[in-house]
């Protein structure tokens, strides 16, 4: 249509139109972008105040009760998940795998989290990031000459 053949009513059907196709397209990374903000300021506050517990001195001392803090941890993460579960009525409450797999991942997840809050009483958590981040080079290298690419 031009605008000669077409009346107002037929510009602003085109215009809705147009702003119908732009915010279906543009309306999942704007959500996608949210959720991914809200994951990374998260993180970021929960490990500022995880390096602030453990670096920090309290009345003259350190905290020394690690062990504590990765309870308090997995108590508020299978509250949060008891939470889910209720709420959104999908996930089923029988168990997947057998109990041995659980317990396995559980004691490994238990002992890196320990190992962690632990080491922050002497390296920086910048440092603790480089230091798990880089720790995928040499798999990937190793991996690389192995398979010969």
């Amino acid at each position: 249509y031009t605008t000669l053949q077409c009346s107002t009513g037929c510009v602003s059907m085109a215009w809705r139109a147009v702003v119908e196709r732009i915010s279906d397209a543009v309306l999942p990374n704007i959500r996608g972008i949210y959720y991914c903000a809200g994951i990374v300021i998260t993180i970021s506050v929960y490990s500022f105040l995880q390096e602030r517990i453990m670096s920090e001195p309290y009345s003259g001392e350190s905290f020394k009760a690690t062990m504590f803090l990765v309870l308090c941890n997995r108590l508020f993460t299978i509250a949060y998940a008891f939470c889910m579960m209720v709420l959104l009525k999908e996930a089923s409450w029988r168990k997947q795998a057998p109990l041995w797999k659980y317990t396995v991942a559980s004691a490994s997840n238990l002992m890196s989290t320990w190992c962690q809050y632990e080491s922050l009483r002497y390296v920086s958590l910048v440092l603790q990031t480089m230091g798990k981040t880089f720790k995928m080079f040499p798999v990937m290298v190793v991996g690389m000459l192995l398979s010969a690419k």
